[in-house]
């Protein structure tokens, strides 16, 4: 068993190692893997969540196992804010040069400045003005919608978890997530967490299942969510009377979750 660490702002994660392969998902930078073969410069590799399938070897830097382990117990963790945070290039520069919402980092206070840890073991000054901290607490429902709503416009890709790209499960992975809240990748497995909601009791921030699909409630018939139909992340509503109704969702609610 090998181990590694994602040291570019984002990467895919294939089903295959080949260059024209399904995308799965994507993995952030500082996201420790467990590496267990390679083949024609990928690597195929397991996520913390699970999530197994490959990975271009440049993408990753190989770690010893101290340091997987370092990154994957290490408590003092921050997330990058909503917005893309560069760096300032600096002489010796070491990757990344950006780093994107959701991003979870290893913070410490290093010779009197905030810094995160890279892949290599070294540290880089970040301004905590760019951090919120993680500390698995939940935030209340108009928070998450807050976040959420930075989104609209963004558009839709298929394993996106990144501003650059979100499809449907991953922009609600990673806007909850940000707010405390664990989910899983896909919304397959996400319809599984929490309270089951009929839709006479949908409050704002419950998450709204269809099939292959789910978005979040505005309160009402109103919903956000990452549309392949539409191909952007976008506010719907689920009333006919609505100038924005989506009548195949509509008539394709299961049902809704409230994870908050």
């Amino acid at each position: 068993m090998k181990y590694g660490i994602v040291h570019i702002p984002v990467t895919d994660l294939l089903r295959k190692p080949e260059f024209l392969s399904e995308r799965m998902t994507q993995a952030m930078f500082g996201t420790p893997l467990r590496v267990t073969s390679s083949r024609n410069n990928y690597c195929r590799i397991t996520l913390p969540e699970g999530y197994r399938g490959w990975i271009l070897n440049t993408h990753f830097e190989q770690v010893t196992e101290s340091l997987f382990h370092k990154f994957t117990n290490a408590r003092n963790r921050f997330f990058i804010k909503p917005g893309l945070f560069e760096l300032k290039i600096q002489k010796r520069q070491v990757m990344p040069y950006q780093l994107f919402f959701g991003t979870e980092l290893i913070v410490s206070q290093r010779k009197n400045q905030t810094a995160f840890l890279l892949p290599n073991g070294n540290w880089m000054p970040i301004a905590k003005i760019n951090l919120k901290k993680n500390d698995g607490k939940p935030d209340k429902a108009g928070a998450i919608i807050r976040t959420a709503g930075r989104f609209l416009g963004v558009p839709y890709l298929w394993g996106g978890i990144t501003p650059f790209g979100y499809d449907c499960s991953g922009l609600v992975q990673m806007v909850y997530r940000y707010h405390g809240i664990e989910l899983p990748r896909d919304s397959s497995a996400q319809m599984k967490v929490g309270k089951k909601i009929a839709r006479d009791n949908i409050l704002i921030g419950d998450l709204l299942y269809f099939k292959g699909h789910v978005a979040v409630s505005l309160g009402g018939d109103e919903i956000l969510h990452a549309s392949n139909t539409r191909g952007m992340t976008l506010i719907e509503s689920l009333s006919e009377s609505s100038t924005n109704y989506r009548e195949d969702l509509d008539k394709g609610f299961l049902f809704g979750r409230r994870v908050i």
